[in-house]
């Protein structure tokens, strides 16, 4: 995973989302299910790249949240705006 995760983040935007296929994205919910592994392989390894990659996405997310901490849903239509938490 870790090895893994250590290329993953070369494809980061710069604005701190990973794009999700032709569509792109990004999804709410999906970057939400991804910044608790990425909290989790830093406090494991305390590898500094997983940590900026997590402040990246972190910072994008609460960028695009409305003030009541609504998120705007995704950016392609394919995840609805409703404010549920999404989890396996």
């Amino acid at each position: 995973a870790l090895g893994m995760l250590r290329q993953l983040i070369h494809w980061q935007t710069a604005e701190g989302f990973w794009e999700e296929g032709t569509h792109h994205g990004p999804s709410m919910k999906y970057s939400n299910l991804a910044l608790a592994p990425l909290g989790w392989l830093y406090r494991l390894t305390g590898d500094e790249g997983i940590a900026a990659a997590g402040r990246r996405l972190a910072e994008f997310m609460v960028r695009y949240h409305f003030p009541d901490g609504a998120t705007i849903g995704c950016f392609d239509g394919r995840q609805s705006a409703s404010p549920g938490f999404f989890a396996p």
